[in-house]
């Protein structure tokens, strides 16, 4: 058989297109850390992983949500240039550390209650951190912490004025410390009177956590009182205290002697030093705790 120019054209084209898809299959497994994206392909692996899935969903889910919770802080925590790499990992630790914390609060038997409480709890704090406001006890169950994936954190240009950079930074900072033992770091009681985000808990003292993004959110959480002077509380603004509220770097004492108001800037702190353990330092003193 005479073999022409346009046959092995032909072949030549066609292997390339063979290996495009190929290339293009190894990419996709390993972006998605997948094994592969048709059941088909395989067809026992398929059928065992589904019945896991099912044998294990209710235990996954709640241990799910919570890792993609924390990449995606970690992310965010990412982009507070001014702390080096090797430093931002002690704030991944710290986020780890948050996240291993809640996972533990997941009890055999009650992970749909477990997921329940920790959807309206992200929620009720993403909504005091943005806006100032309680939600509604009838809305929406859930709020989402960003509109994209953990992937497209690092390039959401818009994300560096929200104030969720600081925030992960923050909890990385709480996270970090209670992993030291120094603070243990629980969920607040969201129906309790002026409930923050958090509660830290010291051998001498505890104080409710508020986060504010900005501000207009810290001037609105004054003036609604969600947060008063005499409250043994700390406010953690993302960016510069605003001018009109005086900062108390220790702690003032009331007449019955309990811890006033604190405020504090995470993106002044960091700012000042580029060690994890220096800022921590910084924020203890800060939040007299």
């Amino acid at each position: 058989m005479r073999i022409t120019n346009k046959m092995i054209t032909t072949k030549y084209i066609r292997s390339l297109g063979t290996l495009s898809s190929d290339l293009d299959k190894l990419n996709t497994q390993i972006a998605s850390g997948r094994a592969f994206s048709k059941s088909s392909e395989n067809t026992s692996a398929a059928i065992k992983a589904s019945a896991h899935l099912r044998a294990f969903g209710r235990s996954l889910l709640p241990a799910l949500w919570c890792e993609v919770l924390r990449r995606k802080l970690n992310e965010m925590a990412k982009r507070n240039t001014t702390v080096p790499a090797v430093e931002r990992v002690k704030l991944e630790a710290g986020l780890t550390e948050l996240r291993n914390r809640a996972a533990a609060a997941c009890l055999p038997g009650q992970q749909e209650e477990f997921f329940r409480a920790a959807l309206w709890t992200v929620r009720r704090a993403l909504s005091l951190f943005r806006r100032a406001e309680e939600p509604l006890a009838h809305g929406p169950l859930y709020e989402s912490l960003t509109p994209t994936d953990s992937s497209g954190i690092a390039t959401d240009h818009s994300m560096l004025n929200t104030g969720l950079p600081e925030l992960a930074a923050g909890l990385g900072l709480f996270g970090f410390r209670a992993n030291q033992g120094g603070w243990d770091v629980v969920v607040s009681n969201p129906h309790a009177t002026k409930a923050g985000a958090l509660r830290v808990v010291t051998a001498d003292t505890s104080a409710e956590i508020f986060f504010a993004a900005n501000a207009e959110v810290a001037n609105k959480m004054f003036r609604d009182g969600i947060v008063a002077d005499d409250d043994p509380a700390v406010l953690v603004h993302s960016h510069a205290i605003p001018e009109r509220f005086t900062r108390s770097p220790r702690v003032a004492l009331g007449r019955d002697g309990s811890a006033r108001l604190r405020e504090v800037s995470i993106s002044a702190l960091l700012a000042e030093t580029q060690i994890v353990n220096d800022v921590i330092d910084r924020l203890r003193e800060e939040v007299a705790l």
